[in-house]
């Protein structure tokens, strides 16, 4: 199993008929342990056969992972056709996070002058997109399996050889370097074993390799050495456990209560193995202040507030920005559901600035914030009508797109509470190319978002992505925050009956005799209220920042989809509106638990750029008896914005 592929045993019986039926001698079968930092997470087999017209390369895997706090599986089957030569004829995959399956197939023409590969992807609903990449001369393309095979052969697998080839990866031809570096004798089942050691470079990933002369792979490592595989016998396959799936979570060096509104701000960030020039760190905001090495940088950010009305007029037609205005890998502004709904939203304005405005609008009123652990498509968005900053960032370049709207996809780091997260948004042309950000309603996005690269599709960002998994820190310098000049001035925490919140401009009162904890989650600031002579009842009050505009559904939503996997035994109830300082609330109810079960209310108020959730739970068989401590606490809350 290479590791590029180690990202379907449920239907393998049936996904194998169609390739073993041309099949005709098996020259390798072997099963795979998958393992991150040293914890067995998944499995996987590989199986080569020679076939009457050339050779059948069949691969699955099935991986346990974590996504930001939800378990999902992975399961993968790869089939792979080649000529006598090792060329690839035709590739299939099937791909299936949580049961959503999506397929894909590449096929490979080659002519005297040229080679040709027929696209076609299909997603979870069932829409199917085509395209026809075409390369100058006659390319032959590989997998890096297909290649080792084509050395072994033809007896080039020597020590101090290194090999450049084209190699088909996910949905485009990448460049593999693949370096022979000993010989070396490696220890399985007990045994010595003479192995190669190979290294391969993708640009964006590297892998060393270990592998027999009869083509068998007994270890791989990647990812600095922190992602493993390495042959089992599969009759002893270890028991599994959950990965977590990386997201280029970065710690930050102090806590910033809002970054929303950040005005201005120095960051100095870090690397490792990068070349600067790889990287894209200028834009309308953010410049470079000081390169500290050829892997560290400074940089000034700033919240850019200019208008630019009158800018551009759309359509926009200069063939330099056509990549930026045509469909890709998951972007479709042709789909004639998006152009029906540009057209709506727009309603006949040709302005880009105001253009820009609208769709940033509607993206972010019509899409609820909801992980998923794989990219969606622009049809399975507005099927779902849900997802993550990607999915808002897709859908944005669909619609902007369909206005002639020019439109890149940015990858880079925002951060949240005290942790930078990885993170996508969409830069626009209007004179020069403008930062905006959809899953933040934010047309003038804050100082606290890093950008590291851009480009039109989205498999293009992940080459950058990828090389910066393991390799980055990010420290804040000095951060400039908006003044709101409200509020008494007060301290944070309690005093007397009453607790202050000068971050989050608010204060509660706390019933007699109670005790008041502060606490925090993901960065958020929270205060526990109890009544230590009865704990069946207890509150909580989350103080959070968020975008302008954010709506107090908009986040019920998404904790109600969260729920179910943070809650055993998780049984929604309902939901509706509460009364909070004179204003409506979002409220939702659910219980969850064993014995005793717990009944919890969740009310959610939304002032300026700061949502106050209040979680109230009791036992639930005796709930009734604590509903007018609910109100008791709410109406002792008062927030200054």
């Amino acid at each position: 199993m290479r590791v590029k592929r180690i990202l379907w045993s449920v239907l393998l019986a049936l996904l194998l008929v169609s390739g073993l039926a041309a099949a005709q001698e098996v020259l390798g079968d072997d099963w795979y342990v998958i393992e991150q930092d040293g914890v067995a997470s998944g499995y996987g087999r590989d199986q080569w056969y020679k076939t009457e017209d050339g050779y059948y390369f069949s691969s699955f895997f099935e991986l346990n992972l974590e996504f930001l706090g939800t378990a999902y599986v992975h399961l993968e089957h790869i089939d792979a056709w080649t000529d006598a030569d090792y060329r690839l004829i035709k590739v299939l995959r099937i791909s299936s996070i949580d049961g959503a399956q999506t397929r894909h197939e590449a096929v490979f023409t080659y002519h005297e002058n040229s080679t040709e590969i027929a696209v076609t992807n299909t997603d979870t609903t069932g829409t199917e997109k085509t395209r026809v990449i075409e390369l100058a001369g006659a390319t032959p393309i590989y997998l890096s399996d297909s290649f080792l095979a084509k050395l072994f052969s033809e007896g080039k697998l020597a020590v101090g050889q290194t090999y450049t080839f084209a190699q088909w990866e996910l949905d485009e031809v990448v460049e593999m370097e693949m370096r022979i570096d000993e010989v070396k004798a490696f220890e399985y089942a007990g045994e010595a074993v003479e192995v190669f050691v190979v290294f391969q470079d993708t640009g964006s990933l590297e892998a060393t390799v270990w592998v027999d002369a009869e083509g068998h792979t007994y270890h791989s490592e990647s990812l600095g050495g922190s992602l493993v595989i390495r042959k089992v016998d599969p009759n002893n396959l270890p028991e599994l456990q959950t990965m977590a799936a990386d997201v280029l979570m970065v710690p930050g060096n102090i806590a910033v209560q809002n970054p929303h509104r950040s005005e201005a701000s120095l960051i100095t960030v870090e690397w490792k193995d990068i070349p600067l020039g790889d990287l894209s760190l200028t834009d309308n905001r953010q410049t470079i202040t000081q390169s500290l090495s050829n892997t560290s940088v400074q940089l000034a950010i700033k919240r850019e507030e200019r208008d630019f009305t009158g800018q551009v007029l759309l359509p926009v037609q200069d063939p330099t920005f056509a990549p930026y205005l045509a469909d890709t890998d998951y972007i479709s502004p042709s789909n004639p559901e998006v152009q029906n709904l540009v057209e709506e939203i727009l309603a006949g304005e040709t302005d880009g600035w105001q253009a820009a405005q609208l769709i940033l609008a509607w993206v972010y009123n019509n899409i609820t914030a909801r992980l998923v652990a794989r990219n969606l498509t622009t049809e399975e968005i507005l099927a779902e009508r849900a997802g993550k900053c990607a999915e808002y960032a897709t859908l944005y370049a669909a619609l902007a797109r369909a206005a002639g709207l020019p439109t890149k996809l940015v990858v880079g780091e925002r951060y949240m509470g005290s942790m930078w997260i990885a993170h996508m948004w969409n830069e626009i042309w209007l004179g020069e190319w403008i930062a905006v950000d959809a899953s933040h309603n934010q047309i003038a996005p804050d100082a606290l978002l890093v950008k590291f690269t851009a480009g039109d599709t989205l498999i293009g960002t992940r080459d950058i992505r990828l090389r910066l998994v393991s390799k980055l820190s990010i420290t804040i310098d000095e951060v400039k925050m908006a003044e709101l000049g409200m509020g008494p001035a007060v301290k944070t925490g309690r005093d007397g009956q009453t607790y202050y919140n000068a971050e989050y401009y608010c204060e509660i009162a706390v019933p007699e005799g109670w005790i008041t904890m502060e606490g925090e989650d993901q960065g958020f600031p929270l205060l526990i209220l109890e009544n230590p002579r009865d704990r069946n009842f207890s509150a909580i009050l989350v103080m959070m920042g968020v975008p302008k505009g954010t709506r107090a559904d908009q986040i019920m939503a998404a904790r109600i989809a969260a729920m179910p996997t943070l809650l055993p035994n998780f049984k929604f109830i309902g939901e509706g509106t509460a009364v909070i300082q004179g204003e409506l609330a979002a409220a939702a109810y659910w219980a969850y638990g064993n014995e005793p079960r717990l009944k919890q209310a969740n009310q959610l108020l939304i002032k300026e750029d700061v949502a106050y959730i209040f979680i109230f739970t009791a036992l639930e068989e005796v709930w009734e008896d604590y509903e007018y401590l609910i109100e008791t606490i709410t109406a002792g809350f008062k927030s200054y914005l």
